[in-house]
């Protein structure tokens, strides 16, 4: 019998998408499914934005997910403006007490942190005694140079913030989600019912049978954000250094957009290898994306941080080898000779000439990578996260704490 109530506090903003707020989140759509068929109401605190904020992503409407907006809370903005939004949150009396009225009713918080959505179920959930669920799945924002490239040298100031209010978010927490076991590792809290899962949408089909080389490899893929934070300009320098020893017809295909696009295109020219990089911008998921991992020889990705990347998971789906930075869950789905230090063009380089010069290593990576996608097959990410809710919402007042095995 569904008697629960839940209060969910969204990161990301609701969109309108044809006049229906919607969610372009995949994990916050997964969670809010699951909790409206085991309470008779999940409500949502939620800022809405008219642009989307995960442009080309598949958009669901909250209705649809069974939830209901309860509260709307202003949107931030961008730059600097999210820090005096949020101090103006934090310190208006009236919004406070809002959602301070909802949560009275409410048998769960829920929100993701790092982020001030877990900052508010914090103070909220001090204040009113209430038990509370966070869920992680990157920590880029606890990343000094991460701030630093979004909102300039504030940033560095704003992440200690952050990292202070995220310890106190996470400390008290009877739950946590992690996307990744090295997050898990690091930032489970004491004594709470965790779990491991990922929120990655898999291609049909997945995983794709693995692919033989004979051939050294020519054809690169970048796919992400083009932002700093995803070191692209890592990529290009690097591949300029080892051009002469790649096949003459070679390529680079980034797909992406964002703040970098535009230095990223001519650092390509000053380097001399801008006939063979090609920015095609944002590919929405589905065929389209799917044509590139399906061309591509080789997987390239610098990030300085990552979780889980959605993008790696995505090139395994499709036997694609890849050479990536040692960062988030890389670390472990990954061998170790196609992992590279963040930062570091030289080794980067050598790392993806060895990688794209031997066909038989090209192979093997292909089969290896093939292997590890059976963990995020659609129905065992399913059953992880609601066996999370199910042990969460059954415990004696929401208070009785364990681990959730994840198989």
């Amino acid at each position: 019998m569904r008697r629960k109530r839940a209060l969910v506090f969204l990161s990301t903003p609701l969109t309108p998408v044809n006049g229906v707020l919607s969610l372009s989140e995949r994990a916050h759509v997964l969670t809010l499914r699951l909790l409206s068929e085991r309470c008779e109401d999940v409500a949502v605190v939620a800022r809405v934005r008219d642009k989307a904020v995960l442009a080309g992503a598949e958009h669901v409407s909250l209705a649809a997910t069974g939830a209901r907006l309860a509260f709307q809370v202003p949107d931030f903005g961008t730059t600097s403006r999210p820090l005096f939004s949020a101090a103006a949150l934090l310190f208006s009396p009236k919004r406070m007490a809002a959602m301070r009225a909802l949560a009275e009713s409410a048998d769960l918080l829920y929100a993701e942190v790092p982020s001030l959505e877990g900052l508010l179920v914090w103070r909220i959930a001090r204040r009113l005694r209430k038990p509370y669920v966070i869920e992680m799945r990157g920590e880029g924002v606890l990343n000094p140079d991460y701030l630093r490239a979004r909102i300039g040298w504030s940033g560095v100031f704003a992440s200690k913030i952050i990292a202070h209010a995220f310890e106190l978010t996470r400390r008290r927490a009877v739950g946590a989600i992690f996307v990744g076991e090295e997050l898990r590792r690091r930032y489970a809290p004491p004594n709470a019912v965790t779990a491991v899962v990922s929120s990655v949408r898999l291609p049909p089909a997945s995983p794709r049978a693995p692919r033989r080389y004979s051939e050294p490899a020519s054809a690169f893929l970048f796919v992400g954000h083009l932002e700093k934070i995803k070191a692209v300009h890592v990529i290009l320098a690097s591949l300029a250094q080892i051009a002469t020893h790649l096949p003459p017809d070679w390529r680079l295909d980034v797909i992406g957009d964002g703040p970098e696009r535009a230095a990223l295109d001519s650092q390509a020219n000053e380097l001399g290898i801008g006939v063979h990089v090609h920015f095609h911008g944002r590919v929405p998921w589905g065929e389209q994306l799917f044509r590139f991992y399906e061309d591509a020889d080789l997987l390239v990705m610098a990030s300085l941080t990552e979780g889980n990347s959605r993008t790696l998971i995505e090139g395994m789906a499709f036997a694609l080898p890849a050479v990536s930075t040692a960062v988030g869950e890389a670390s472990r789905h990954l061998c170790a000779d196609v992992l590279v230090s963040p930062g570091r063009t030289t080794p980067f380089a050598e790392t993806v000439l060895r990688l794209a010069s031997t066909p038989e290593r090209l192979t093997a990576m292909s089969a290896h990578n093939a292997a590890q996608v059976a963990e995020y097959a659609p129905e065992v990410l399913s059953l992880r996260r609601a066996r999370f809710l199910d042990t969460v919402l059954n415990s004696a007042n929401l208070g009785r704490r364990m681990n959730v095995s994840d198989t």
